[in-house]
């Protein structure tokens, strides 16, 4: 999602793509991309704006590496892999693609909603902090009960999707365990 701005759809409210949409609304007034597209006009902007940004260590590497590790250090555990957040271990709660995936396209929403752009590494890890205010890590730091629950399946991204934007919008409710086990019908 962030090298290519794309696939950033909430599964519970997949109308949008939210980093296509960022991409369109922000990226063109990011610091990360001004040299790029100076002296460009019209329909020339975001085409280089976007070329600079998606090279294959461009911009958006460093800035996925800014909000990956903002991740693991805000929601996850890093030093036991075998918690229920832990990080570097697919089994866990965070650490798998439903679970990201979620996280990203969450993000691009926030900064869409927010009109915010993302000007360096340093930004994007500030960004991360202001959009998990008040967000425990311990949302990911319990047994979800999960065994025999397949993960990547519309009705689970569906429902963790749902799950994790009400939770974010109101950390002081925390979700119930009881419900990530649950499917949507989607």
């Amino acid at each position: 999602m962030f090298r290519n701005l794309s696939g950033g759809r909430l599964p519970h409210a997949p109308g949008n793509d939210y980093a296509d949409v960022w991409k369109r609304r922000w990226l063109t007034k990011s610091k990360l991309v001004s040299d790029a597209i100076q002296g460009l006009e019209g329909d020339q902007i975001l085409p280089a704006a976007y070329a600079t940004w998606s090279e294959l260590n461009g911009p958006w590497r460093s800035v996925a590496n800014a909000f990956f590790l903002a991740i693991r250090a805000t929601l996850a555990e890093a030093s036991n892999a075998e918690s229920y957040n832990g990080w570097g271990n697919t089994a866990s709660n965070i650490f798998n693609k439903v679970s990201l995936t979620i996280l990203v396209a969450d993000f691009f929403q926030w900064l869409t909603d927010l009109n915010r752009t993302i000007d360096s590494d340093s930004d994007c890890r500030q960004a991360v902090a202001a959009w998990l205010n008040g967000v425990d890590k311990a949302y990911f730091n319990r047994d979800w009960n999960l065994s025999g629950v397949k993960k990547d399946t519309p009705g689970i991204r569906h429902n963790w999707s749902e799950l994790w934007v009400d939770y974010r919008k109101d950390p002081s409710r925390v979700t119930d365990v009881r419900n990530f086990r649950k499917a949507k019908t989607v």
